[in-house]
């Protein structure tokens, strides 16, 4: 019976591509470093010396091995003016995801998600939680009652009311009955109230300090992650950060004015360019270094990249791109180690020896739109080709395998003509735009069946943002499954 309401709340759904914004013409690179001239000849090597100070801070007596060891690799980076050689092909090593012949229904692969280890642990400890809360009242919840709550709870986010009561209110007509007959209002809130996942004795028996901010959602966030690694990996794959909206109390809660929400959950997501969740990572105020001693210690932002291409094949020849918060040359050397290229805009403070000169920015833009300039660096093992192309403003991007050749065409809409005009573009331009945007196309259609249950218990609120995503990688699957994969 409760698979019967599970499968009732899918219904198909598609969304077009966006359309990727892009950059042109080349010449050299003002490196910012006193009484190095520059030759008009683009076969002549500028080197540029790097001096000890760089953008990363220095160490402190007590810093780690692994953070010496990252920021030392900055001294020896040197640019030259690059030549005009084509991006690099990487031919995809891995295996590509394989799609069976006996179509499943989405409810499926929500079931998938949602086994019978977590299920079995949510109805265990949402009993403790009532009988610890009043002996006299339990719960006497089971498996097939909470796979009905959680059915109803997505069932919410399609039909959407202004009050989560109203769904049992005889004003509905027939659609009462949706709900009606699965359980009754009160009994719906009475799970709720008492949904829990870990025993809260155990989190009292434990200082303050060394407490898990997500200890409540831990096991779902633990089993959800592994779930998801278990999917077969797409070559182009991205990293972005992802932000659930949630207004309740909670310690670990962010305020990006930037975003559409401005308040809620921060997640990084590992995806792909169709929004196929791969692994995730909840930020909760600290982003510690990666626990093996292999990987170095580069930061917060770049730390967050490493910890999730953990879980992404060796010397397999993915593709991996993020934007300018994570992006730093030594990360990109260090992933290239592992057969892992990269791409990514930059922060030019973080690109050592190119100093971020306002007169070299303008005299790029006086040469027009879709001008841009060219260098590369070779160190570690490792060539970085770094281009800044002028569109609407400067851009400024690296990459360890794709370059400004071949040089291909956008249309852009000109103000002054009041007419579309084609523009120049580098090729490590538009293989960022095509591959960028999957962590955006994820949270698109998360967003689609947003779920509006409201509590003051934060747990409550990250266990829904878990069941979208959940519900939104059932949808995903089983398109791939009708569709084969390919785009629609």
């Amino acid at each position: 019976m409760s698979s019967v309401y599970l499968q009732f709340i899918f219904n198909l759904f598609s969304l077009e591509e966006d359309e990727v914004p892009v950059l042109e013409d080349r010449s050299t690179f003002d490196a910012g470093i006193e009484d190095t001239p520059h030759s008009s000849d683009e076969n002549e090597t500028v080197v540029l010396e790097i001096s000890a100070a760089s953008e990363t801070p220095g160490t402190s007596s007590g810093a780690s091995t692994r953070k010496v060891r990252s920021k030392s690799k900055l001294s020896g980076t040197s640019w030259k003016v690059a030549d005009s050689e084509v991006s690099s092909s990487h031919d995809y090593l891995g295996q590509d995801p394989i799609f069976n012949d006996d179509l499943r229904q989405p409810f499926q692969y929500v079931c998938d998600f949602l086994d019978d280890d977590i299920m079995d642990t949510i109805v265990a400890q949402s009993n403790l939680y009532a009988i610890q809360k009043n002996p006299n009242k339990p719960l006497n919840v089971d498996r097939n009652e909470l796979e009905q709550w959680l059915g109803l709870s997505i069932y919410f986010s399609i039909s959407k009311l202004p009050n989560i009561r109203m769904h049992w209110s005889t004003q509905l007509g027939p659609l009462r009955e949706v709900a009606a007959d699965v359980m009754s209002r009160n009994r719906w809130e009475e799970i709720k109230s008492k949904f829990h996942m870990v025993d809260n004795s155990i989190l009292d028996s434990n200082p303050r300090g060394n407490r898990d901010k997500l200890f409540k959602v831990r096991p779902l966030v633990d089993k959800l992650r592994s779930k998801f690694q278990q999917i077969p990996m797409t070559q182009n794959l991205c990293v972005d950060e992802q932000l659930a909206p949630f207004k309740g109390d909670s310690s670990f809660k962010q305020y990006i004015p930037s975003k559409p929400h401005k308040y809620g959950y921060k997640f990084m997501v590992l995806a792909d360019s169709q929004g196929m969740t791969y692994d995730f990572m909840p930020y909760t105020g600290k982003i510690d270094p990666v626990d093996d001693q292999n990987v170095p210690d580069l930061g917060a932002s770049a730390n967050s990249v490493l910890h999730l291409a953990q879980v992404i094949p060796t010397d397999c020849n993915h593709l991996l791109f993020f934007d300018n918060w994570f992006t730093s040359v030594p990360l990109m050397q260090h992933l290239s180690t592992r057969g892992i290229w990269c791409c990514g805009t930059v922060r030019v403070p973080r690109l050592p020896g190119i100093k971020n000169s306002k007169d070299a920015e303008k005299a790029l833009m006086k040469k027009g739109r879709g001008s841009y300039e060219e260098l590369r660096s070779t160190g570690e093992g490792c060539e970085v080709t770094y281009v800044k192309w002028y569109d609407t403003k400067i851009v400024n991007i690296v990459s360890t395998f794709a370059k400004a050749n071949p040089i291909s065409k956008v249309s852009r809409y000109d103000r002054k003509l009041k007419c579309r005009i084609d523009v120049n573009c580098p090729d490590i331009i538009l293989q960022y735009n095509k591959s960028m945007g999957g962590v955006d196309l994820a949270d698109c259609l998360i967003s689609l069946y947003r779920i509006t249950i409201r509590s003051k218990k934060y747990y409550h609120g990250t266990t829904l943002v878990m069941l979208k995503i959940i519900y939104r990688m059932g949808r995903e699957k089983f398109d791939n499954e009708v569709h084969g994969g390919n785009d629609v």
